[in-house]
């Protein structure tokens, strides 16, 4: 199980592996949204570097479990069958 002070830690270390790529693309946080959609609704890789990629790995290994943990705690008669849920956003 991943803890949250080891999601920081992998936070700085792709913080620090794409300083140095800012600094000469100012672009670049729009072109990591699409490559993070990218990989997140395939599972391919398109360019992102091995410290995203482990981040969002993690982050989302982290969701599951703090989810799943909810999930357990949460019995049958608490929840409501006639819940709407909306679809996703379309644009990110």
């Amino acid at each position: 199980m991943i803890n949250p002070n080891d999601l920081r830690l992998l936070a700085h270390d792709c913080f620090d592996s794409l300083v140095k790529e800012r600094s000469i693309n100012e672009q670049l946080v729009s072109k990591l949204k699409g490559d993070i959609s990218h990989y997140l609704a395939t599972g391919t890789n398109n360019g992102l570097n091995e410290e995203t990629l482990r981040l969002i790995d993690s982050l989302i290994k982290y969701l599951d479990y703090q989810l799943e943990t909810r999930v357990q705690s949460v019995s049958v008669e608490d929840v409501t069958l006639n819940v709407e849920i909306s679809p996703p956003p379309k644009k990110l």
